[in-house]
């Protein structure tokens, strides 16, 4: 079980389903958004994952005022994304919501260039392997191993690990474009100073080291997670992350049994990656 402390209540919690991390109102506001926006985005997302749910359920998942809360939820049905529920649950999602996805590319380039060279490394990592892109608040899995890898870890199955904290979010930041880095730790620190001081010092760790590394615990088991990035151009662009046991696998063990490996299959699908962008 992976957490990290929120000033309000938050869906970040990383269990046996997809999670989700809502925006901070305050966020969208400093970026010079509209704060009545990202109250109704924070609405329908929650909504969309506990579908369907309560006024009280929804209030305890976006931290909003009941009076607030409802007057979004009546601003979402005038508009046919969500209805009252029939059976007296407070309110679900319509099928209108599928329009807000249509744009979406679940097989994207990325996805292709690393579903074949994660199928081929099993021989070589025999721990589940995991490609996670960063998709505007989280690493996100786009594409893993875990059904062919060798030898299998209960209970893994997390969709989403936090920017900062987790390896893959490490690996991504300290390889991506310095801008990019600079404003994704302004944004996920609230521009605490100090906060960025320690990650930039412990990023530069990082890039010294070659990998990113973190330890964690799963249900009871105690996992080692090393994550190097997938640099297309002169950036990452993801992280791909391999997660074994600790008492299993020894500090020199990965690092000179897997990670070879691993940047190999990293830089393969880079390859394969800037290949399909040429391709007419």
């Amino acid at each position: 079980m992976v957490r990290r402390t929120n000033p309000r209540p938050r869906l970040e919690e990383v269990s046996g389903r997809e999670t989700l991390r809502l925006v901070p109102e305050d966020s969208a506001v400093a970026a010079g958004g509209v704060r009545s926006l990202a109250r109704g985005l924070q609405v329908l997302v929650a909504l969309n994952q506990s579908n369907p749910a309560t006024v009280a359920r929804l209030t305890e998942l976006t931290g909003l005022p009941k009076p607030t809360l409802i007057r979004q939820l009546k601003t979402l049905c005038a508009e046919g994304f969500a209805n009252p529920d029939p059976d007296g649950q407070g309110y679900r999602v319509t099928a209108k919501v599928a329009l807000l996805s249509q744009g979406y590319d679940r097989e994207g380039a990325l996805q292709q260039a690393a579903k074949p060279v994660l199928q081929d490394i099993g021989a070589d990592l025999p721990w589940p392997c995991e490609l996670l892109r960063y998709d505007g608040e989280s690493m996100v899995v786009q594409a893993h191993n875990r059904a062919r890898a060798p030898l299998s870890i209960r209970g893994l199955e997390v969709r989403r690990m936090p920017l900062l904290g987790s390896a893959s979010g490490d690996a991504y930041l300290a390889w991506c474009a310095p801008d990019e880095c600079r404003t994704l730790l302004e944004r996920h620190t609230s521009t605490d100073l100090d906060a960025i001081a320690g990650i930039t010092k412990h990023l530069a760790t990082v890039r010294r080291r070659g990998y990113g590394f973190r330890e964690w615990t799963l249900l009871v088991q105690q996992l080692t997670v090393v994550a190097v990035p997938v640099i297309h151009g002169r950036a990452a662009v993801a992280a791909l992350s391999m997660v074994c046991l600790s008492n299993a696998v020894g500090r020199d063990g990965y690092e000179t049994r897997f990670l070879p490996r691993l940047r190999e299959a990293a830089a393969a699908i880079a390859a394969s990656l800037g290949a399909h962008s040429a391709a007419p």
